[in-house]
């Protein structure tokens, strides 16, 4: 409890907008977005999306959580919360989601068990929705099971608490990826981590498959266009977009790196 309180107090500083009497910003903000990464990963995994996110007119506010150290539900409820808080804080009229793999069920498990009547649009990037058979050869391998933590072994194929996510009422659209070479028995089409299958939820508004792995997606400008659309109008676009003049996203380095890469859910 009192972690929470601490996060949600740094989030609400961070993300504070100081008012003035004649000031009207319920009217005014634009919308905001919330950025979730992955497994091992910070909030710089998600800073080129959260950068185009910026310069097309939202508020962001882009979070770290340690993935490893706690289960999903205490992250949802600590972290997620204080970054809705964060979008709340600067009076934004609707509040997105953009997610990255574990992001994603983060994001799920706090839609289903917090009010939010300014949910506005989310869209997904390689969620493991149904689990993930990377995550399951991880579990059962004894040297590397340690490094998944508690919310990572809840990523499994037979995961109860993935079985038990309620459908989402707000609009939802998927991006996963194929590019993927099928390694630890993962059946194909995949990204490496996730299975094409797996991404999909019976909810979603509309489905997107690119030819990039589990990493690249976050990365690439086409899925970028694509969740800008989503966003904007609620379906991806139908055909390819204008040639463009966005920059080239920034390789990371070990700064985005939160613990031993080991291929998989980044």
């Amino acid at each position: 409890m009192l972690k929470r309180l601490l996060v949600a107090c740094l989030v609400c500083a961070v993300f504070s907008v100081p008012l003035r009497a004649e000031d009207t910003p319920a009217s005014t903000a634009p919308d905001c977005v919330v950025l979730l990464h992955g497994l091992w990963r910070n909030a710089r995994a998600m800073s080129y999306i959260e950068q185009q996110l910026q310069q097309n007119g939202y508020l962001t506010v882009n979070i770290s959580y340690p993935s490893t150290q706690e289960p999903l539900p205490v992250l949802a409820d600590t972290y997620v919360d204080a970054a809705v808080q964060g979008c709340r804080n600067q009076f934004a009229p609707r509040i997105h989601f953009v997610t990255h793999s574990m992001g994603g069920i983060l994001a799920r498990w706090y839609l289903q068990s917090h009010a939010m009547p300014e949910a506005g649009r989310m869209v997904m990037l390689s969620p493991p929705n149904h689990g993930s058979e990377w995550v399951d050869w991880l579990r059962d391998n004894f040297l590397m099971k340690p490094l998944l933590g508690p919310a990572g072994l809840q990523l499994s194929t037979d995961s109860e608490l993935l079985r038990g996510l309620k459908p989402l009422a707000l609009e939802v659209g998927v991006i996963t990826g194929s590019g993927g070479r099928g390694w630890f028995g993962m059946p194909e089409p995949n990204d490496n981590a996730v299975t094409v299958a797996s991404a999909q939820l019976e909810e979603m508004r509309d489905f997107l498959v690119v030819p990039h792995n589990h990493v690249n997606i976050r990365r690439s400008e086409q899925v970028l266009r694509q969740t800008l659309a989503f966003l904007r109008d609620g379906r991806f676009a139908p055909s390819s977009p204008e040639p463009s003049s966005l920059p080239a996203p920034v390789q990371e380095d070990a700064a985005g790196v939160t613990s031993p890469q080991v291929f998989g859910l980044h």
